[in-house]
């Protein structure tokens, strides 16, 4: 169940994918603005949906980080792909 606890939080990072593309839009001439936004933005969520997680009291905290790994690893593949299209489309790239 721990496991799937940290899975849940692929919600919260899609939603941030969401922003990210947003301002994306604004933020093309400078690329390395949008990493470090998404790197300041990951490990906020990150942390504090452990944090949480832990107060709740899951069963096992190594499932939780492995399902929060996960999570992470699914949604960097997703947020590589969406960034390509959308730069192969916009003809950043």
């Amino acid at each position: 169940m721990s496991l799937l606890a940290g899975l849940l939080s692929i919600v919260v990072l899609m939603g941030f994918t969401f922003i990210l593309i947003y301002i994306s839009e604004y933020t093309h001439e400078y690329p390395l603005v949008i990493v470090g936004i998404m790197m300041f933005g990951d490990f906020l969520l990150a942390s504090s949906w452990f944090a949480v997680g832990l107060e709740i009291g899951v069963d096992s905290e190594s499932s939780f980080k492995k399902g929060i790994a996960l999570a992470f690893m699914f949604t960097s593949f997703i947020r590589a792909l969406v960034f390509l299209v959308n730069g192969k489309k916009k003809g950043y790239l």
